[in-house]
């Protein structure tokens, strides 16, 4: 997808420089490897048959302009803590709402969503496990995560020359995640059937409640 295009130069303008450096790069093999990411997503949205859904860390709301392309009539609301990307998505998907909300305290009711969605959000915080506690409480059976996966997002950043003080790491992210770790995390909140998927690199997963 053209996002430029898409967003336009005046939204475009207001991204956030790491959604800008992602999604808004002419760059052939970015824009491949974001393409996988979503079409994985979107694979698992289906596979869930989800007809609501609460994006937490939505960003400007790219990934739910995705989802709102392919499968018509979706239910979305999405919360962030930055208002200028909650700026964007509002302007970028008129049919969605978004407010301004904390992925470890939503403030919404209980059994809320079919699916909560949660992409690149976990990594950043120290206390993540309040996240996964929240989506179990708001979600009336799915939660959509996705990670980097170390080593592989780590390794590709550090040949290409990026983050090298951090050995690759992002220098906002604060935990790391690997297939096992991620997993363990769901144990208690997310028991039932798992579908996992990887978009390198990234890893995604679809977690059902038991």
């Amino acid at each position: 997808m053209d996002w430029l295009k898409i967003l336009g130069p005046e939204l475009a303008a207001k991204a956030r420089p790491e959604t800008r450096s992602k999604y808004l790069k002419k760059n052939f093999l970015r824009q491949y490897v974001i393409g996988n990411f979503l079409n994985q997503v979107l694979g698992l949205v289906r596979a869930s048959g989800a007809k609501s859904i609460l994006d937490i860390g939505c960003g400007e709301g790219l990934v739910d302009y995705f989802l709102f392309k392919a499968l018509p009539g979706l239910k979305i609301v999405g919360g962030d803590q930055d208002e200028q990307g909650l700026e964007v998505a509002r302007a970028l998907n008129p049919g969605a709402h978004y407010q301004e909300m904390d992925a470890r305290a939503t403030g919404l009711a209980d059994a809320s969503f079919d699916l909560v969605m949660a992409n690149e959000v976990i990594e950043h915080l120290a206390d993540y496990p309040k996240v996964i506690q929240e989506a179990a409480r708001v979600s009336r059976k799915y939660f959509l995560v996705s990670v980097p996966e170390w080593p592989f997002y780590q390794a590709t950043n550090f040949l290409i020359g990026a983050n090298w003080r951090t050995l690759g790491e992002h220098p906002d992210h604060v935990v790391s995640f690997t297939h096992p770790k991620l997993k363990a995390e769901f144990e208690g909140w997310f028991s039932g059937p798992q579908i996992w998927k990887r978009a390198y690199p990234w890893l995604i997963v679809l977690a059902e409640k038991s």
